[in-house]
């Protein structure tokens, strides 16, 4: 079963000298800017979502601090929550230069393979399997490392190694002195690749002003995180996977915190059982499970009865099988779509594994394009998660449009719509309730 897990983000930063170059415009530094958008990125997480983590580490330093020793390479905050006192230990960094030069410096001299290495250990020591982990690297060098053929191979080889384990890295990029950054130079597929499923490069443009480079990280603030992934069981023996994504869901407001009224700290909730007859304390291996047999009120007295059940009978009740999306038929499209009353909940986007399921692309698009030519609605059992109770879904075909906003991002993909539908016993047709019009 997929479960959601943090955003994790680590702001890859080039301190070297060329980012601290004056601009002609007699604007801030590219490196000032990058710290104005962390302290943005921080603000907005701490006001949207303050479980996810963000850490900050800067290369082409002269001070290095991190866990491995390499050299000019500083870890200047770790993979945390954020909280006030990184924001302004960041803002201290913009408003007074001089104190970036006085206690970690920059220098030209440094390794990018070992920079992403930190990061690989960082994730690997905080994160965990169901997080979701970026690297934002922020820089105005197209070929780092230029002349050491050696250590660009190592770059290259650690990204791959980054990318294998599910890492995906974003490049928001300035232009150096007189010149344009060349993508294709260096960083496009051989550190930077394109995300599963799209044909785009995680190269983003950001020249000009801090509203631009603001404007780029926050398009991707927001991770396309997915809502399941599960096997699509055609048959049996015969299945490729699926990835399920929410296109549409409600914002909710935040759960209130219990806090301190002493010390305004954020109060820690603790849940203890005791015995009714003894006031002792309970632990679970203590306690036993049951339900009333009989009914609450019984006809024929001293009939109530408890039937106790342990934890693992208790799981085996609720699981419904493992989950996966299985077919069990197909219906003609416009039987689905003529009644609106069929969707139960909003829908959800569903687009093949390719990752989990070699082969999967091949096998749905086929199908797609079957059920496009027939004009067929696919009707199957949708089991999302773990101990989740099977629901009957509709799987509407879409085919692509070639047709893109206005930030070249596609409008319309090829995929499915699934829709959740009731079951046979769901629909029913209350008795209207009668009304005398003569009466008020």
């Amino acid at each position: 079963a997929f479960q959601q897990g943090r955003d994790c983000v680590i702001f890859l930063v080039d301190a070297s000298p060329p980012m601290h170059a004056a601009r002609s415009d007699g604007g801030s530094t590219s490196f000032q800017n990058v710290l104005l958008c962390i302290v943005a990125y921080l603000l907005s997480k701490i006001i949207n979502n303050d479980t996810d983590y963000a850490a900050v580490v800067l290369f082409g330093t002269r001070e290095s601090q991190n866990s491995h020793g390499f050299e000019h390479i500083n870890v200047y905050q770790a993979l945390e929550a954020p909280y006030a006192k990184r924001i302004s230990d960041l803002e201290a960094l913009i408003k007074t230069p001089d104190a970036f030069e006085r206690e970690i410096g920059a220098s030209n001299d440094y390794a990018l393979h070992e920079a992403l290495w930190i990061c690989n250990t960082i994730f690997s020591k905080t994160a965990k399997k169901a997080d979701t982990k970026r690297i934002f690297i922020l820089t105005n060098n197209d070929t780092p490392n230029a002349g050491r053929i050696d250590l660009q191979r190592s770059a290259i080889t650690r990204a791959g190694d980054l990318h294998d384990t599910g890492t995906i890295m974003h490049l928001f990029y300035f232009d150096p002195p007189e010149r344009r950054f060349d993508c294709d130079a260096f960083y496009k597929e051989k550190i930077i690749k394109a995300e599963d499923g799209e044909e785009n490069f995680n190269c983003h443009d950001a020249t000009g002003k801090l509203e631009e480079l603001m404007r780029q990280v926050r398009q991707k603030e927001f991770k396309k995180r997915t809502a399941f992934k599960i096997p699509f069981i055609l048959g049996d023996g015969f299945e490729f996977g699926v990835n399920g994504y929410n296109l549409f869901n409600e914002t909710k407001i935040s759960d209130y915190t219990y806090l301190v009224g002493a010390t305004n700290e954020e109060a820690q909730a603790v849940t203890s059982y005791v015995c009714k007859t003894t006031a002792q304390l309970l632990s679970h291996g203590d306690m036993d499970y049951y339900y009333v047999y009989g009914g609450k009120k019984p006809l024929v007295r001293n009939t109530k009865k408890k039937v106790i059940f342990t934890q693992a009978e208790l799981a085996t009740i609720r699981s419904f099988g493992d989950p996966g999306l299985r077919l069990i038929g197909f219906k003609p499209l416009q039987s689905v779509l003529r009644k609106p009353y069929y969707n139960l909940k909003h829908s959800a986007f569903i687009y093949p594994d390719e990752v989990s399921y070699t082969g999967s692309s091949a096998v749905f698009v086929q199908l797609l394009a079957r059920l496009v030519a027939l004009e067929k609605a696919a009707i199957c059992s949708f089991i999302p998660r773990k101990n989740a109770a099977p629901r009957l879904v509709a799987l509407l075909p879409q085919l692509q449009l070639e047709e893109f906003d206005d930030r070249n991002n596609l409008i319309r993909p090829s995929g499915f719509h699934l829709i959740h539908i009731p079951f046979a016993d769901d629909i029913r047709k209350p008795p209207a309730p009668e009304f005398d019009p003569e009466v008020e």
